[in-house]
């Protein structure tokens, strides 16, 4: 592998922005970080002076580039992984809506086949959508491959696969809900919840039994209330969970991105897309997990009108976050980075750019546009 050198950068750290900064890179991994020169290396890259970031994780992706991860295949995941550096995003999680449990286990077959092996975007482990599920809020999760909360079920679906399975999604108020995430946790998989009715109430007995993680906070949950919280109020309040938000505009309200950074601080959040397989392409029509939907006015929506995923990137998440609030620069790099990497245990390798971490870098220019990025120091785009 050959060492590079990427000069003339505005270097976003968890410290702050180095203007005029270089990284040297060895055997894939970051030697230095500095305002001085880096002779010697055999390779050096000019950023321009264009912003250089740590790579983006996404913790909450089902399709991307014309591929979808709920095909199960290995070929799909690949084709995800191949299509997401081309947006900035070095880690992610393929995540599987509510399905059978064979398909499930097959999906996480392949998701363990394509952990070691990747020529894009490393894949970290699999998020499991479901399917222990409220269907009240069930969003297009179809109501067939719902569950109820069972420990004898979560073992049928993910045993053998525990070292695979980074997160599940579930709603803790269904009955075995509360047992169901002691399990989860125990298991040393994240629990988060979502596609819930949880009251305020019922979500902080989730949280206490180890809720970590609220997938797509404010979507498939009941609404804020003057006198009833709601899950989503439960999620904002507490410390020990980290919220994911799909910052594309139609998911949530810009304004209420401004009552999450308040409420939770930047270091509580995690931008996570929820795309979908047109995403990244100009496909019009597509089918998730049997469900038929098209993409317009910038989301994807089923025949209903219904939201159906997003076609969001990392870096245009990134862009809406920047735009609609009044954040350095830093704190806003860290919900696509860093506070990813951390829920899923993975931030002393990557997530920032800080000496002795993997090399996964995203050259920006000023409008958050891709201009290249570098997988564990490999240039993986263009």
């Amino acid at each position: 592998m050959r060492d590079v050198a990427i000069v003339n950068g505005a270097v976003i750290t968890e410290s702050g922005l180095i203007p005029n900064g270089n990284i040297l890179v060895e055997s894939g991994k970051i030697t230095k970080i500095t305002q001085a020169r880096l002779p010697g290396a055999s390779n050096q890259i000019d950023a321009g002076g264009h912003y250089v970031s740590p790579g983006f994780v996404d913790l909450h992706i089902h399709g991307f580039g014309g591929f979808d991860a709920t095909h199960g295949d290995v070929g799909s995941l690949v084709g995800m992984s191949n299509a997401l550096v081309k947006h900035g995003t070095t880690n992610f999680l393929p995540t599987l809506v509510s399905m059978p449990i064979p398909q499930t286990r097959t999906f996480l077959e392949s998701v363990r086949k394509c952990i070691p092996h990747y020529s894009g975007a490393r894949i970290l482990g699999a998020h499991l959508e479901g399917p222990f599920l409220n269907v009240a809020n069930r969003g297009v999760h179809r109501e067939e491959h719902l569950l109820l909360p069972s420990v004898t079920l979560l073992d049928e679906l993910i045993q053998g696969f525990e070292g695979v399975v980074r997160i599940l999604t579930l709603a803790p108020e269904l009955d075995g809900g509360l047992e169901l995430c002691r399990k989860v946790v125990e298991m040393g998989i994240i629990a988060a919840i979502g596609h819930t009715a949880a009251t305020f109430e019922q979500a902080n007995r989730g949280i206490e039994a180890g809720i970590t993680h609220s997938t797509h906070t404010f979507n498939a949950m009941p609404n804020l209330q003057s006198r009833e919280l709601g899950a989503a109020g439960a999620v904002l309040l507490s410390d020990a969970v980290k919220a994911e938000i799909i910052a594309d505009g139609l998911h949530v309200n810009p304004e209420m991105t401004k009552l999450a950074i308040r409420t939770k601080r930047s270091d509580g959040l995690i931008l996570v897309t929820d795309a979908v397989m047109p995403a990244g392409t100009g496909m019009t029509e597509f089918e998730l997990a049997g469900v038929r939907a098209h993409v317009r006015d910038g989301g994807s929506f089923t025949k209903e009108g219904r939201l159906c995923g997003s076609i969001l990137t990392l870096e245009r998440a990134l862009n809406n976050i920047m735009t609609w609030n009044d954040l350095p620069l830093p704190e806003a790099v860290r919900m696509v980075s860093l506070n990813p990497a951390k829920q899923v245990g993975v931030s002393s390798t990557t997530g920032s750019l800080a000496e002795g971490k993997d090399a996964d870098i995203v050259i920006l220019d000023r409008d958050f546009r891709v201009i290249s990025t570098f997988v564990q120091g490999v240039q993986a785009y263009p």
